[in-house]
């Protein structure tokens, strides 16, 4: 089930009552594809898919007239492809992109570089600190320069490598393998069957990094603090949480108070899909150059699935819910005695002794590295609602409501 305006749960696999409240945002890094990003007073624009914008320009001619971007450096990791953009105003334009390689010293015309855009298309980190820059003519011969961007490239982290861009604000993320996999209910003792039917095929053509929790509350309260951020809960749209039958709105709950005790570790709930987007867009100003944005539906369900190709969970079809409190916090004996609303609920025999949310960090995680891609709380991803799988991206790509 793709979903914005409510958090995705376990949309292809059965799933007990959750004792949980929801949403942890899940922050995630694409590692190889590029991003186009637009600057407001800019008109140079170099896009990079693990790096800020970067560039500039500097009129020498006013009959050319080329806007700065800031900022003038950006990063990639080695193998993403980067994109350098020019926008001129004039008649007749001419455009031109140079290469120095020392610095600076010395600038050669790039063969074939000749249109309004130039793509590096597999930077390696032999071209780190390369310098590119626009020449843009028009029918007078009139020439802007743009001053230069410089590109630094870094190796690529490998797959299966936890690791983070920045302390202590930026999530631990792990590198997930690209792939391909069938997505959608595949039984009809699936849940949410008709939103998640039809089963197609999602190839996922490059890797990425998902956040290897879900975000805990000293993570959220951090950006808190540094932005002044009031979440739409505490605006008075509370928030929705499970209840014994289907998910209920709570007007009274909120992320700092959702109706039970949690620690600093464990995932904040009572997030919106707004708040989700306002800590990613944080985490932006604070990673240092690199790119965050919340999963798709299918790279979460990629993630979530770990590999497996024909069971129910990633860790086996777990038929009689004997195994789900060993890697799953869900509806169980433990939530049934800590929270009565569960009292007639439906829940697994197994006890895993959180009556509600757990840590971030607990319970084993699957085999992509990833913890409580099942139960604790549900996370937000980046597409819209759909009724049905019919006509979704086949490129795993968010899609829009």
């Amino acid at each position: 089930m793709a979903e914005s305006a409510s958090p995705d749960q376990e949309s292809t696999m059965p799933h007990l009552a959750n004792t949980l409240y929801a949403a942890a945002a899940l922050p995630l890094r694409c590692l190889p594809a590029a991003q186009r990003l637009t600057a407001i007073t800019a008109v140079l624009v170099q896009c990079l898919a693990l790096g800020a914008c970067g560039g500039g320009s500097t009129a020498t001619d006013s009959a050319v007239v080329t806007l700065s971007l800031q900022p003038t450096s950006a990063a990639a990791r080695s193998g993403t492809a980067v994109t350098f953009s020019v926008a001129a105003s004039g008649t007749g334009l001419l455009f031109r992109w140079q290469l120095s390689i020392d610095g600076g010293l010395a600038w050669n015309d790039i063969a074939g570089a000749i249109a309004a855009e130039y793509t590096v298309a597999n930077p390696s980190v032999a071209m780190n600190g390369y310098l590119y820059r626009a020449v843009v003519s028009d029918a007078l011969g009139h020439a802007t320069t743009s001053s230069p961007a410089t590109l630094t490239v870094t190796a690529s982290h490998a797959v299966g490598e936890v690791f983070h861009d920045c302390t202590p604000a930026c999530p631990d993320l792990v590198v997930v393998a690209a792939g391909s996999f069938q997505m959608g209910a595949r039984t009809a003792t699936d849940v949410a069957v008709a939103q998640a039917s039809p089963t197609h095929t999602v190839t996922l053509a490059n890797p990425f990094a998902l956040g290897r929790t879900e975000v805990s509350r000293a993570e959220f309260a951090r950006f808190v603090t540094a932005t002044g951020h009031v979440t739409d809960a505490e605006k008075g749209t509370g928030c929705w949480a499970s209840s014994a039958t289907a998910p209920a709105l709570r007007l009274d709950a909120t992320w700092r108070n959702p109706g039970f005790t949690q620690g600093d570790t464990e995932p904040v709930v009572c997030v919106s899909w707004n708040d989700a987007q306002a800590y990613v867009a944080w985490l932006n100003t604070v990673a240092g150059g690199v790119t965050y944005r919340l999963p798709t539906e299918a790279e979460w369900e990629y993630a979530a699935r770990a590999g497996t190709t024909a069971s129910r969970y990633a860790w086996g079809d777990d038929l009689s819910y004997v195994q789900i409190c060993t890697y799953a916090n869900g509806g169980d004996q433990t939530a049934r005695a800590g929270v009565p609303r569960l009292a007639t609920a439906s829940v697994a025999a197994c006890a895993d002794g959180f009556a509600t949310t757990a840590p971030a960090d607990g319970l084993p995680a699957n085999a992509f590295g990833l913890r409580h891609m099942v139960g604790n709380a549900w996370e937000w991803v980046q597409d819209g609602w759909h009724a049905s799988y019919a006509g979704a991206p086949a490129d795993g790509s968010a899609w829009a409501p």
